[in-house]
């Protein structure tokens, strides 16, 4: 963050530390989405250093959270104006610069791929399954996969396990026995004991191409 006005390094450690928690954020005026404003989560705001007017500091936030606002808002704060000089992400969700590959290594991967070497794209281009991680999973039979890749419901008899645990309103991912991502799902009620009940989940989101497994036909539509 560039400080537009000199401010000591006191005030500013005290204003990072105010911006922890719950904040209203506009999207700015160059932004891909609607202007209006939402409620984002800054779970911590550390300061690294402090060089005069520019100030080196590591957030963790919410999705969504426009950085280059929040450094106008801390501009505000301070009783000066600021602007975001430069910006670093060091971790999405599941992946951090650990998992991260040059333009360079993608290059090269897709000339290997070209000349019929699938195994240098394969150590870039991640499987969906590891995003997904976090999200408790749903097993669901495989008879029941292209359905549901179509839009059909899910019904309770066709799960085979579920993670202890989910409740009414958790996001869940519906996974076949070979751990495959199929689609992302809202569980209507508590997923206690197996057989669940009819329909248990919305379907949010179909992950799976249908085709992928033998078509069957009789499931009800949604």
């Amino acid at each position: 963050m560039k400080l537009h006005a000199d401010v000591s390094e006191d005030k500013i450690r005290e204003a990072l530390l105010k911006f922890q928690g719950e904040i209203y954020q506009k999207p700015p005026l160059r932004s891909s989405v609607k202007r209006v404003r939402r409620i984002r989560k800054i779970y911590k705001v550390e300061p690294l250093e402090i060089n005069g007017r520019n100030v080196l500091f590591r957030a963790r936030v919410d999705p969504g959270t426009y950085m280059r606002k929040l450094c106008v808002d801390l501009g505000y704060a301070l009783g000066v104006e600021a602007h975001m000089e430069e910006l670093r992400r060091t971790k999405s969700g599941v992946f951090d610069e650990k998992n991260s590959v040059d333009l360079y290594d993608v290059y090269g991967a897709v000339l290997d791929l070209r000349e019929g070497n699938e195994t240098t794209i394969r150590k870039i281009v991640r499987p969906i399954e590891e995003a997904l991680a976090p999200f408790p999973k749903v097993v669901i039979a495989d008879a029941s996969v292209d359905p549901v890749c179509r839009g059909m419901a899910l019904r309770g008899e066709q799960i085979l396990a579920a993670e202890k645990g989910i409740t009414a309103g958790t996001e869940v991912v519906l996974i076949t026995k070979r751990k495959e991502a199929v689609a992302l799902g809202v569980a209507k009620a508590d997923c206690k004991d197996l057989p669940l009940s009819e329909n248990p989940f919305n379907i949010s989101r179909v992950i799976m191409d249908a085709g992928m497994y033998p078509r069957l036909t009789g499931s009800p539509p949604v």
